[in-house]
């Protein structure tokens, strides 16, 4: 039913796609997240069968109604660490897991750590380089610096708070704006319960607002080159941000936990490149995050700075009072103060993250590793 065809020598692996229509057919090697799945198979050598199901694309992917019979195969993953679908990042993975019928199922994801039958990667992480920066006590240009991507609700809202308190100027800010002559951009960004509310907000007469990077080429930004996540440059920080600011304000893909529609308990959190580029650098860091996210990082051994920042919003569950708390730590006006004062300390902590990062990366190499073979 689905060919013989080999991508890669020694190694038994079938790489079909999943689709919108939910049909699986042959794909090329052309998406980043593809390429890298094949890169990390030809590292991890094995000789079993396995078939390699792949989600990259489509906005309006919300079900899986189809029960795949796999039995032929010694091993089926499906993967959906290239998809980027709102929708998505809450899908129920256990149910989908349990309508394909094969010897043995993995799941592969961008949002689940530490699960039984599951590997998590984020293409990006991986390619993240750890470049030469070490961070120093010289005078900033600004407090904090704010690279928002997509206009999403949530960064939409917080620079509108920003705005109407006066305070935008605390800020060396981007953000895109919302492209609404691309509906599926629009919903991916923007929640069905914000959908009314996006448009009166008065950050819109800012944008967009572009520093990180040219919009319309975000390809030479992150500098994808040949997707080996060994050796590529990979996304690649302007570290002039990090040498002119005392702190980054990350944000999430997804900050709301009242809208997430599949959540099981309140632990649930998502990590990805936009928190692990700043612990990359071991680069103090502030962000728009569901709850606990930092409580995580710090029971993965990183070091959280509270010499500069009140984590007390990591705490707080509901998502208007945790975006307030966030605001108010910005308007800090002892940042520079406290960053003189316990430089020692920071740098200390800068290089302990700098080394839990690699750890970390090893780790999750190692579980996907554990995984495979």
């Amino acid at each position: 039913m689905f060919g013989n065809k080999r991508f890669i020598k020694q190694v038994m692996i079938t790489f079909k796609e999943l689709n919108k229509n939910n049909k699986i057919s042959d794909i090329q090697l052309g998406s980043i997240s593809l390429l890298n799945a094949k890169t990390l198979y030809d590292a991890f050598k094995t000789d079993k069968n396995i078939l390699h199901l792949f989600y990259n694309g489509g906005y309006d992917f919300t079900s899986i109604d189809v029960i795949f019979e796999l039995m032929e195969y010694d091993k089926v993953i499906l993967d959906f660490s290239g998809a980027d679908d709102f929708l998505l990042r809450f899908y129920d993975m256990d149910n989908v897991k349990s309508k394909i019928k094969a010897k043995e199922i993995i799941i592969i994801s961008k949002n689940i750590f530490e699960k039984p039958g599951y590997i998590y990667n984020d293409p990006i992480m991986h390619r993240i380089k750890i470049l030469d920066f070490i961070v120093t006590n010289d005078i900033k240009n600004y407090l904090y610096f704010f690279l928002g991507g997509h206009a999403r609700w949530h960064r939409l809202l917080f620079l509108n708070k920003l705005l109407k308190i006066n305070a935008l100027s605390k800020l060396n800010w981007s953000l895109r704006r919302v492209e609404e002559e691309i509906p599926s951009m629009v919903r991916s960004c923007i929640p069905l319960e914000y959908i009314n509310l996006y448009k009166d907000l008065e950050i819109h007469k800012y944008l967009p607002k572009s520093l990180d990077f040219d919009i319309h080429n975000q390809a030479e930004y992150h500098n994808f080159g040949d997707a080996s996540i060994f050796n590529n440059p990979g996304y690649v920080a302007n570290l002039d941000f990090y040498y002119n600011s005392y702190i980054e304000i990350i944000s999430e893909s997804v900050f709301e936990l009242a809208i997430n529609p599949a959540k099981k308990d309140k632990e649930y959190f998502i990590v990805s490149e936009k928190t692990f580029k700043p612990l990359a650098l071991g680069f103090p860091f502030i962000g728009l995050t569901l709850p606990k996210t930092f409580a995580k990082l710090k029971e993965w051994g990183f070091k959280l700075f509270d010499e500069l920042i009140d984590y007390s919003f990591d705490d707080e569950y509901d998502d208007n009072k945790r975006m307030d708390i966030i605001i108010e730590q910005i308007c800090n006006t002892n940042i520079k103060e406290n960053f003189n004062i316990h430089f020692e300390s920071i740098k200390e902590k800068h290089l302990h993250n700098r080394k839990m990062f690699l750890e970390l990366k090893e780790r999750l190499l190692k579980n996907y590793e554990k995984n495979i073979i």
